[in-house]
């Protein structure tokens, strides 16, 4: 420690010793750290702050001056390559090991002394050895503290290993060698094994796991000839996701020696640039000659395409006629899947065959008819070159404003964007991806290239490959060739619009036209049987009587399919494992080996061609080729073609220039005088050291599993052969040893000598390595790793090195704008490649499933980690969330991810808009379940629509580093790294283009194959910090938004896009669903919309939401209009979809509710609340027809809402909270929707209905400012008296009534006054009492009310007020309606004589005069200024304030109407479940009993089955008055026979049905997936299936002969058969499974119930439950079961002894369907038919019965099913009709 301090200047208070003498742990600060490994050079520890202190830890290696070792062996740099070996690979790797090893063993028995002979080594000095070790190991670069430098680094030969403790930089001193390792990791292995055990005993593959990174990181280290050395528990350090990072013993690869002696020798290899061109074409050659080379294959695409686009008379560099190549790959990946149609140009290929059609069809006039404009534009051209042209050129032609973003920032990107051509510099010149501009980043290359430059080498490899060469001329068709004009161009969608629009005007580019004909392939590569690689043979064998093995072996030779190109060694792989004993440094001679009895077999074969094959391919192709030069050259091609010319053949034979024998080496010259040479048997050396670190592993895999037994031997850390005894002497009791290890174990520690393994171990095997132990193929013999670990080692691996990236910018990236931009577009990149390589994972091999249960915990914790960390946790939820809950299923993903994906919507990130997206919404409504999404995530859904989520901007620091952000963007990345670049797909967020709303049962086949990761590229507009957090929507949360007024259409994207998913819930929950959790959050979100001063700041109207709607006063128009217009648009598209009862029964009564509670006292919640009641009338106006509208106008509209708000407008006992400002926006508000509804009832009866009282009120508020400024005459106080008498008269004398539906009324009555007692404020209430004002005095509230009056009620307000009722109901009607007429009059003649002076304005008419307004509605009144004028058109007003009402498909009427009100009207507390009989829908289309019926979990589709071999899936909406039929949305008939059950398999979103034999099928598409056919063993038919709940796949069916068959949907099979009984044999009649899927139970014809384990198939309990038949089973939770039987009891049993509970007394008959209703009450049905309600699972419960009419239900009912959220019941019966009954 001393030493450290010394040398490092670290003082002793931070150091700190750890259990191992050569690591200590420090405290030093970043920027020390940072200068140290930037700079070179240590810095003091004066005035850090503990802030930016960071642990770290240091290992110390001593150095030796004069030490002497032997060189670490050479790198083989092909042995990095990985990839399993095949079967055949394996077979032929275990062959030549065992073969060789047994023929060394055999030379060392008989020639020891040749053995033991020694090589000369060349001998090193220490030193050198440990920083080569260090530099081969971590790649690090080591300071030099002693020349004050830092060696260059050559991660070429480092280990790429993210098990390796990660080590920052390693710094040399004169007497050590410290590493540093950073971040420090506290927690080692042996403290989990010890402290924390549980954490690996719970499943072995967990430890398997962490064995799995061992051996991964053994082969690693193998690999670049290293090894860990004698590592031991406490150097492996563990995080809590199960991640190892090792420590291993570097000083263990140093092999000291006594004599001395260097030499060395380079190997040089001089090797040419590859040529795809096997001759130089001459500038001056013709076309046809070209043609000719290149159809022989001497040419190559690349020069071909060249040579055609010059003689089309293109130009390189020209923007409208540069070259064009052809895009060849979407650059997904590199050779697969992702070839390019060059059958279709990439203009066809992007916009598709009908846009083309319509472009062709429907032409304008001023062009002929075409599919193409061009195939590369001059747009696109600059696009493409972007990163190489000026800034002014871009806005010139691309676009007038410089915005970086508009550019594709990916190759893949530019690939997908455009739809023209490539062009050759996207094959040839990487200088074209190198960006020029500071603010535009470099174009990114695909995932797999490197660089700009091995993008270059691979794409042109991609267009030189066999598949584009063999399809090329396709696309020479299309874009030179005949596929230009004529029939060939209409065909193929190709009419170019240059070639056939006869333009006249002189021009220098266009397209042209080379080839008129067919275009001939390539001979070389275009004919499947006459290419480079053989066809695979099938032979034919008459075998004779006696077996020739060699015929056996000859046609195993010949059916390989093992094919391996030429230039790679088929053996290359195999050679490249590690090596045991002696072999391990040496490079194995392959040999070849032919057996002579493949010319010896007698078999007699024949060989059948395919049938593909055609022996005429080969001349119709050399007949198409002549008829192409015929035709197109216009001369005869000779039989020997012009290959055969004496030019041709001199450049088709040039000298080589790759040729092997060119190759040379040099030796180097630079010898050590000074050093000796030392004999010793290197390669024993480095095998010795292999077989010891085997043994190790052997040693830490015991110490793992078997911690308990090891920890009392406590000889982790001894020397190996103390800890090899321990092991030994625990593992021979091998019952104590799990399975998994045994055999691994037994061969590990095999060696007695610890010298040498066996040359062959047990079964026939290979002594073991690493590499061996990792192959998938031996993973049954050696060790069980999962299938799965080594992809998911692959991904965690990979987040480890974005983590890694993350501390380094934390480190090095001091700069917060630099660091800020970096750190998103990292963790924007991590999740994007952990998503893509996890989809890659999943969809290669075996799919990862529910069954790999442990495997999934790993992950999940990852996952979980990537969603609660704030810069991945929108995208990991996006991107990870759904692929994961699939696994896990709906319970277990509540419990993980609900918690984390709930704080999403807490926090503000720049992308947080994609999580209210409904496609996102779909995901965790299909992964928790209705019931929880609806209970979690409708309160802060709406809260988006209020805006809540919008325009967060953060502080004003945040705004300028978000700015200065973009302008850095490409400096910084230039300065450290480049990102990868990521799939990227757009999300449509146009609600029109959704998903179609409730609309039958293939919306949730489209509904479920929307559950897709897709992405939407968002501005990055930073949403900020804000502290205002709304968890719980309620009128009392009193808290107010910090919205800018400035906002704009692109910072609303959240509340626009929550307002589009919520209308999509609508269609989707239906009505009562909608009203219970939307609407009512939407009404009490309207009210917050208007609460705090903020909200209440006037804007423009052209800022307002609601600007376009009509009114009078338009400068009322606030910011909370403009937050709650998204709220109102969905309360007001509910409207329009369930009808105006919605409105009637739920919309008028709120408001009625919030206008009576402002009576007791103004508080902020009430007064935004009161705003919003007028504004929200004022919008549902348009949606009552004219007859409600006039039955709700006296004793609702004006009596609850009007009157009332006019009385607290001039009231002067209450004060405003926000005073003048709120007082203002109300009685502008009272304006307009006072005008809207006079306009909507016409002239005449607004005369009669609202001029008074509504409007004479208004006015008379004008009069109480008067009296407060003058004294009042004695006119003017009998005029008050009598306006008091009508207001007291009112108010005093009567009383409001509230009843639980929602509904109000209000009664009247006589003599004294009624006092209103106050009403308790609880949980129900909007808001508390507000005090603010209680201790002013009367006098003082009346005072400040009177100001508030003397503010508002101005001349200009009773000149916007009089105007337009002026114009609206005529002179004569005001004046008779108005007791103040005058008085207002004169106000308004003021006002305008006031404006005189700045607008030209008319006077009032000097005399009365009255406006006749024709027809019902009223005429279009606007302001114009400040005035009120008229305008002739009257359809615009028309449109505002008529009928919305246009789709009343699903208005709720009739039965629907009574069921819905029925449900609202119930308090939410009350969950209980009440049938009322009330038919509410008819499904008809089975001809015959229904047996079963299954409803999905959204509710709004189901499933039945019938007897007339039919299963049908229905579409559940709310239409029609209760007497509606309706029709199915799909059938699946394929069953043979009448079907008999059906399951719903959720986890794989399959249906199993049954009528004898099992059928799986996808119910959305109606196809079959598999038919299981009984066997011979199993040929009872199959009479009940049930299913597990996700995620298992598990299917359990019932036979008659009393057997359960498991079928695993997977892998569509039976996998096994349990017999339930011993006994006879009883037909099983029902099933029902735990809520856990832990057991299943099973009722039998005999009374027996039986229940069985799901997991080992035994059985748990058994016993006689009934006399008779049990028919229907139910499991209530995992203790209770209830059962009914024909002897017409239902009972209860305890399922872990089977004994009984108590019988449920009440029912008579027996019960042949059974549901359960929240676990709490049970739901009974009869054939008769009745319906039974169990109030409670007890044995005094509660019970009601039912008989079905025969209105509502006619026939037996057979089958029953519940839908617990709408409290509804589907009932089937034998005529094949199902009924939906509340």
């Amino acid at each position: 420690m001393e030493n450290i301090s010394e040398e490092l200047g670290i003082p002793k208070k931070n150091l700190r010793c750890t259990q191992q003498d050569d690591r200590f742990v420090a405290t030093v600060s970043k920027a020390w750290l940072k200068i140290l490994v930037k700079n070179s050079k240590l810095s003091d520890f004066n005035g850090t702050e503990e802030k930016d202190d960071v642990r770290i830890l240091l290992r110390v290696f001593a150095k030796c001056q004069d030490g002497k070792v032997i060189p670490l062996p050479r790198i083989r740099l092909d042995s990095k390559k990985n990839g399993p070996l095949s079967l055949h690979e394996l077979f032929q790797y275990i062959h030549q090991t065992n073969y060789k090893n047994l023929w060394k063993e055999a030379y060392k028995k008989y020639n020891p002394i040749d053995v033991n002979k020694g090589t000369q080594i060349l001998l090193t000095t220490y030193n050198e050895v440990l920083r080569e070790i260090i530099l081969r190991t971590y790649g690090c670069g080591i300071v030099d503290l002693c020349n004050g430098k830092s060696s260059n680094v050559d991660t070429t030969s480092s280990i790429e290993c993210g098990n390796l403790l990660p080590v920052l930089c390693a710094v040399e001193t004169y007497s050590s060698i410290y590493l540093i390792h950073y971040p420090y990791i506290e927690h080692t292995l042996k403290d989990c094994i010890t402290f924390s055990p549980s954490i690996l005993n719970m499943c072995y593959t967990k430890p398997l796991f962490i064995v799995y990174q061992l051996v991964q990181t053994m082969k690693q280290l193998h690999d670049n000839s290293l090894i860990m050395g004698e590592i031991t528990l406490n150097d492996i350090y563990l995080e809590e996701d199960l991640w190892i990072f090792i420590c291993p013993q570097l000083t263990s690869n140093i092999y000291m020696q006594q004599e001395i002696a260097v030499t060395s020798k380079t190997e040089i290899v001089n090797r040419f640039e590859k040529s795809w061109d096997k001759i130089q074409v001459p500038n001056n050659l013709p076309l046809e000659k070209i043609c000719e080379l290149w159809i022989g294959g001497q040419i190559s695409n690349y020069t071909y395409l060249m040579v055609l686009n010059g003689l089309a008379g293109r130009r390189l560099g020209d923007p409208n006629c540069h070259y064009v190549f052809p895009w060849v790959t979407d650059f997904s990946e590199r050779n697969g899947k992702n070839w390019r149609d060059l059958k279709k140009s990439k203009f066809r290929l992007n916009k598709g065959d009908r846009q083309l059609d319509l472009t062709y069809e429907h032409h304008i006039q001023t062009q002929p008819p075409h599919h193409v404009s061009d195939v590369l534009s001059a747009i696109t051209y600059f696009v493409y070159t972007s990163r190489r042209t000026s800034k002014e050129v871009l806005c010139k032609n691309v676009r007038t404003v410089w915005v970086p973003a508009e550019y594709p920032s990916s190759i893949q990107r530019l690939q997908e964007w455009t739809p023209d051509e490539c062009i050759p510099e996207f094959f040839s010149e990487p200088n074209v991806f190198k960006s020029i501009h500071p603010d535009l980043d470099d174009l990114e290359v695909p995932p797999w290239s490197t660089s700009p430059e091995d993008f270059i080498d691979k794409h042109r490899e991609i267009l030189e490959s066999q598949h584009v060469s063999e399809r090329l001329h396709h696309w020479i068709d299309l874009t030179f060739g005949y596929k230009l004009s004529g029939n060939a161009a209409i065909k193929a969608k190709n009419v170019c619009l240059h070639l056939v629009d006869d333009h006249t005007n002189l021009t220098t580019s266009g397209v042209v036209q080379l080839f008129v004909h067919p275009h001939p392939p390539r001979n070389a590569t275009s004919l499947p049987f006459w290419g480079k690689s053989p066809p695979k043979l099938y032979v034919h064998k008459h075998h004779s009587k006696t077996r020739d093995r060699s015929s056996s072996s000859a046609a195993s030779v010949l059916e390989t399919t093992n094919i391996r190109s030429e230039e790679e060694d088929p053996h290359e792989d195999i050679r490249l494992l590690s090596r045991s004993r002696s072999s391990l440094n040496e490079e194995p001679k392959v040999r070849t080996h032919r057996s002579p009895s493949l010319n010896k077999s007698n078999t007699k074969t024949t060989i059948l061609l395919p049938k593909e094959f055609n022996p005429a391919q080969a001349l119709n192709q050399l007949e198409n080729m002549h008829n192409f030069f015929t035709t197109t050259f216009q001369q005869q091609v000779k039989s020997n073609t012009a290959l055969d010319s004496p030019s041709i053949k001199q450049i088709l034979n040039p000298p080589l220039r790759n040729a092997f024998t060119n190759r040379f080496f040099e030796q180097s010259n630079n010898l050590v005088s000074n050093n000796k040479i030392a004999n010793c048997n290197y390669t024993e050396i480095v095998a010795a050291r292999r077989t010891r670190e085997l043994q190790i592993l052997g040693c830490l895999i015991v110490e793992i599993f078997m911690a308990k037994q090891m920890r009392v031997l406590n000889s982790a850390d001894h020397c190996l052969k103390k800890r090899i005894r321990a092991c030994l002497s625990v593992i021979q009791k091998e019952d104590l040893l799990p399975n998994c290890i045994k055999f691994i174990v037994r061969i590990l520690l095999n060696p007695a000598d610890c010298k040498s393994f066996p040359a062959v171990t047990e079964f026939g095997l290979p002594p073991p390595t690493a590499h061996l132990i990792l192959e998938p193929l031996l993973h049954n013999h050696l060790m069980p790793f999962n299938e799965h670990f080594n992809a998911l080692h692959s991904l965690i691996e990979e987040l480890k090195d974005y983590d890694c990236v993350f501390r380094e910018l934390d480190l090095f990236c001091c700069d917060g704008r630099h660091r800020g931009v970096f750190m998103q577009n990292v963790a924007e990149c991590k999740v994007k490649s952990f998503a893509r390589n996890f989809e890659a994972s999943l969809s290669s091999g075996r799919r990862l499933s529910s069954k790999d249960g442990e495997v999934v915990n790993i992950l999940v914790m990852h996952v979980k980690n990537l969603i609660e960390v704030q810069s991945t946790s929108v995208l990991a939820a996006w991107y990870l969330f759904d692929p994961l809950a699939r696994l896990l299923g709906p319970q277990k993903s509540e419990e993980i991810f609900l918690g984390p994906v709930l704080k999403l919507y807490e926090t503000y990130n720049a992308k947080i808009a994609k999580i209210y997206h409904h496609s996102f919404l779909l995901r965790l409504i299909v992964r928790f379940g209705l019931r929880c999404f609806l209970e979690y995530f409708i309160a802060p859904l709406v809260e988006a629509v209020g805006g809540y989520k919008d325009n967060y901007e953060g502080n004003s620091e945040a705004s300028s580093e978000s700015d200065d952000t973009e302008n850095n963007r490409q400096h910084v990345q230039d300065c450290i790294f480049t990102f990868e670049s990521d799939i990227v797909d757009q999300l449509e967020s146009n609600s029109d283009s959704d998903i179609t709303f409730n609309n039958s049962g293939a919306d949730e086949a489209v509904d479920v194959a929307a559950v897709v990761i897709n992405e939407t590229n968002f501005d990055s507009a930073s949403l900020g910090k804000g502290n205002k957090e709304l968890c719980n929507i309620s009128c009392d949360i009193g808290s107010k938004k910090s919205v800018k007024s400035n906002g704009s259409n692109e910072n609303s994207r959240i509340s626009s896009m929550s307002a589009d998913s919520l209308d999509w819930l609508s269609h989707r929950l239906g009505p009562v669903l909608s009203a219970r959790y939307l609407t009512r959050n939407l009404l009490k979100m309207l009210t917050l919309c208007y609460v705090g001063g903020e909200n209440l700041q006037e804007v423009t109207s052209n800022e307002n939401g609601d600007g376009g709607f009509i009114g009078i006063a338009n400068s009322g128009c606030v910011l909370g209009d403009r937050n709650a217009s998204k709220v109102m648009d969905c309360l007001c598209s509910i409207a329009a979809l369930y009808g105006e009862q919605l409105i009637l029964l739920q919309y008028l009564p709120h408001m009625a509710e919030l206008i009576l509670l402002c009576k007791r006292k103004l508080t902020p919640n009430l007064e935004g609340g009161l705003i919003s009641c007028l504004a929200l009338l004022k919008r549902i106006v348009p949606y009552m027809c004219d007859a409600t509208l006039m039955d709700q106008l006296q004793d609702v509209i004006l009596k609850n809402i009007i009157h009332p708000t006019v009385r607290l407008l001039g009231s002067i006992k209450y004060t405003f909270p926000n005073g003048c400002t709120a007082r203002r926006i109300l009685a502008r508000k009272y304006l307009d929707t006072l005008y809207v509804l006079a306009l909507r009832m016409g002239a005449d009866m607004s005369r009669t209905q609202l001029a008074v009282p509504a409007l004479q009120r208004f006015f008379l508020i004008f009069d109480k400012i008067d009296e407060s400024n003058n004294p009042p005459s004695e006119l003017q106080r009998s005029e008050a008296n009598d306006s008091d008498q009508i207001n007291n008269s009112f108010e005093e004398s009567s009383y409001v009534e509230l009843r639980r539906d929602g509904t109000t009324t209000e009664w009247a009555i006589g003599g004294r006054p009624v006092q209103i007692l106050p009403i308790d404020d609880s949980e129900d209430s909007l808001s508390p009492v507000f005090n603010s004002s209680a201790s002013m005095s009367e006098d003082s509230i009346t005072n400040q009310a009177l100001d508030e009056l003397r503010m508002v009620f101005s001349a200009e307000l009773a000149y916007t007020a009089y105007m337009p009722f002026l114009k609206l109901l005529g002179f004569q009607a005001m004046e008779s309606s108005l007791k103040n007429h005058t008085s207002v009059y004169n106000l308004c003649q003021k006002f305008e004589e006031k404006l005189k002076q700045s607008r030209n304005l008319d006077a009032l008419p000097s005399k009365p005069t009255i406006v006749v307004v024709s027809g019902s509605l009223g005429s279009n009144v606007s302001l114009v200024g400040n005035r009120i004028d008229v305008q002739e058109d009257e359809e615009d007003v028309l449109n505002f304030i008529s009928n919305k009402m246009e789709n009343s498909v699903r208005h709720l009427r009739g039965n629907w109407l009574a069921y819905w009100e029925h449900e609202i009207g119930r308090s939410d507390k009350d969950n209980s479940f009440n049938f009322k009989q009330i038919k509410l829908q008819t499904f008809t289309g089975h001809v015959n009993s229904v047996k079963a019926i299954h409803v999905l979990d959204n509710e709004n589709s189901f499933l039945s089955c019938s007897r007339d071999k039919t299963v049908k899936l229905w579409s559940l909406r709310s239409q029609g008055t209760g007497s509606n039929v309706t029709n199915c949305q799909s059938t699946y008939a394929c069953h043979k026979k009448g079907v008999l059950s059906l399951a719903f398999l959720e986890s794989l979103r399959l249906v199993a049905s049954c009528d004898g034999v099992v059928q799986l099928w996808d119910p959305f598409m109606c196809s079959t997936v598999a038919q299981l056919e009984p066997t011979s063993k199993c040929s009872s038919p199959v009479n009940i299936i049930k299913s597990l709940a996700a995620p298992s796949p598990i299917l359990f069916a019932a036979t008659a002969d009393a057997t359960l068959r498991i079928i695993d949907a997977r892998l569509c099979a039976y996998s096994y058969e349990l017999k339930v009984c011993i006994g006879p044999v009883s037909l099983i009649r029902c099933m029902a499974v735990a809520p856990s899927g832990l057991w299943i139970a099973v009722g039998q014809a005999s009374g027996q119930i039986t229940i069985l384990d799901t997991r080992t198939g035994l059985v748990l309990q058994t016993w006689r439950g009934h006399e008779g038949e049990v028919l229907q089973l139910e499991a209530i939770d995992e203790q209770t079961l209830v059962s009914s039987s024909l002897d017409q009891t239902i009972t209860v049993w305890s399922v872990t002894d089977g004994r009984l509970k108590f019988h449920i007394k009440g029912c008579s008959e027996p019960v042949h369907c059974l549901n359960v209703y929240n676990n709490e009450e049970l739901i009974t049905g009869s054939s008769s038919p009745r319906i039974g309600v169990y109030m409670g699972i007890s044995e005094d419960a509660h019970y009601s019965s039912t008989k079905l009419r025969s209105d509502t239900f006619k026939g037996l009912l057979t089958s029953m099913a519940l839908l617990p959220l709408n409290r509804l019941l589907l009932l089937g019966s034998d005529n094949g009709n199902i009924s939906l009954l509340c």
